[in-house]
């Protein structure tokens, strides 16, 4: 039986920080009771199968010698501490790293996503912990991957490991549930996998790669930049840019061909470029990468009525319907569809979530298809004669973002996040007092050796 769990936050007037005012801790605590108890329900429950016992610093020092047994671990996974306010990344001959840069370098996942939000991560913690947010002093696991690890790469559920920090969490509950015979293990069928589901924080100045709500961080103009004084400027997404009645009424989405893991509902990028070939009046959803398939299929069209292949996030605001489709896991970009003044139209039939998606609801700020493998169509048809229904799910969905989707309220609900996290351990803050200062090379390296094979109880 799922143990209730109800967190509570205090609007304290005498806030800690600039960014902490009684107005957005107001915001925070609602974010929190839809994304984050969820989460806390399911690790309290596991505890509770477990005679009520916290986790401990064992349980985290395992968790990260079973990730490192697999070239996705070992690429995907970073192990970051925080220290006095101060963020650092343990390296394993026991020394630190506290340039972004250097970290940016070094174990690099691939040359995609993931770095990137590997950087962006660390860049908004570190202007957070600059505007005065005070984060607990803790050890965690940052998943950049576009998949969860708990209950995925190892076994959350036997309550033998720590939970990692993610930017992508899983639902199954939000999938059909599945015939008899091809039900898999309970674990499988457990309504959250455990992952504390954090932003990447690439959509809101933190990142090179992605246009931003924001203007973007100084680290991340110096290393694009080239000089050019407007870089930032021209990448930022301008709210509601396109009056309503000036924005075409078509589906539309531009993005790569990725396909989920899930391989049982297809994939929606392609099957949907397919769709806009026959349906080029409703659908306008193509993107690179695109199986020959759907090229042929697009070459057949008049010129005039081909989609282009690749354009600009700010220009994406001309149409009124803009799609959120899965690529390997959730799609990053929602937020940033959200600031776009559109109505974000979400992919239904997936487990896949990101931190917010639960405070975002169907028929108040968001509407949803895929109910059937075709219905993309019937939707904007549907939308089209309820216009007005339409606009006002765009105006919500805007409002919404505008008030919770912006990164001094994410940067807050990231430090309500990590608490509640540490507050899972019995000996984490004990374990953290240990630590001393990180920025003391020589007595970081010779605690850092002794922890590995000596903290309370011999870990092997």
């Amino acid at each position: 039986m799922a143990l209730l769990l109800i967190i509570t936050l205090t609007a304290n007037v005498a806030a800690a920080s600039l960014l902490e005012t009684p107005e957005s801790l107001e915001k925070v605590q609602t974010l929190v009771a839809d994304n984050l108890v969820p989460t806390m329900n399911i690790w309290r429950e596991w505890q509770a199968q477990h005679g009520g016992r916290k986790l401990t610093m064992q349980h985290f020092l395992l968790t990260v010698r079973e990730m490192s047994k697999t070239k996705t671990g070992r690429e995907m996974a970073a192990f970051w501490g925080i220290k006095n306010n101060r963020l650092f990344r343990p390296r394993l001959n026991g020394s630190a790293r506290y340039d972004p840069i250097v970290m940016r370098h070094e174990n690099v996942p691939n040359k995609d996503s993931a770095e990137w939000s590997l950087l962006s991560l660390w860049l908004a913690l570190q202007e957070a912990m600059d505007r005065g947010v005070k984060f607990p002093d803790c050890l965690f696991l940052y998943n950049a991957l576009d998949l969860p690890m708990c209950n995925k790469l190892y076994p959350c559920h036997t309550y033998r490991f720590a939970p990692p920090i993610s930017v992508i969490g899983y639902n199954r509950s939000l999938l059909p549930e599945l015939p008899i015979p091809e039900r898999r293990l309970p674990i499988e069928r457990s309504p959250g996998h455990g992952d504390f589901v954090i932003s990447h924080f690439r959509f809101t100045g933190h990142s090179g790669k992605s246009p931003s709500i924001h203007p973007h961080h100084p680290t991340i103009v110096e290393l694009n930049s080239k000089g050019d004084p407007e870089w930032s400027q021209k990448r930022q997404i301008k709210q509601s840019p396109v009056p309503w009645d000036q924005k075409q009424p078509q589906l539309f989405f531009r993005g790569k061909a990725w396909c989920s893991y899930l391989k049982q509902f297809g994939c929606p990028r392609i099957q949907l470029a397919n769709l806009t070939a026959r349906h080029t009046d409703e659908l306008n959803i193509f993107g690179a990468n695109m199986p020959r398939s759907v090229l042929k299929q697009i070459s057949k069209l008049p010129v005039r009525q081909r989609p282009r292949l690749m354009m600009p996030m700010c220009h994406w605001a001309q149409y009124k319907y803009l799609a959120a489709l899965d690529g390997i896991g959730a799609s990053s970009r929602t937020i940033a569809l959200f600031h776009l003044g559109s109505l974000v139209v979400k992919q239904r039939r997936t487990p896949y979530t990101e931190w917010f998606y639960n405070s975002v609801r169907k028929g108040v700020h968001q509407e949803e298809f895929w109910h059937s493998d075709e219905d993309a169509v019937d939707v904007v048809h549907n939308l089209r004669a309820n216009d007005e229904y339409a606009r006002r799910l765009a105006e919500a969905g805007t409002a919404f973002a505008q008030d919770y989707l912006v990164k001094e309220v994410m940067m807050v609900y990231a430090k309500r996040l990590l608490e509640e996290y540490v507050s899972l351990f019995s000996d984490m803050s004990e374990y953290m007092e240990s630590v001393g200062d990180p920025g003391n090379s020589t007595r970081f390296r010779a605690q850092y050796r002794r922890w590995r094979t000596n903290w309370r109880t011999v870990f092997s």
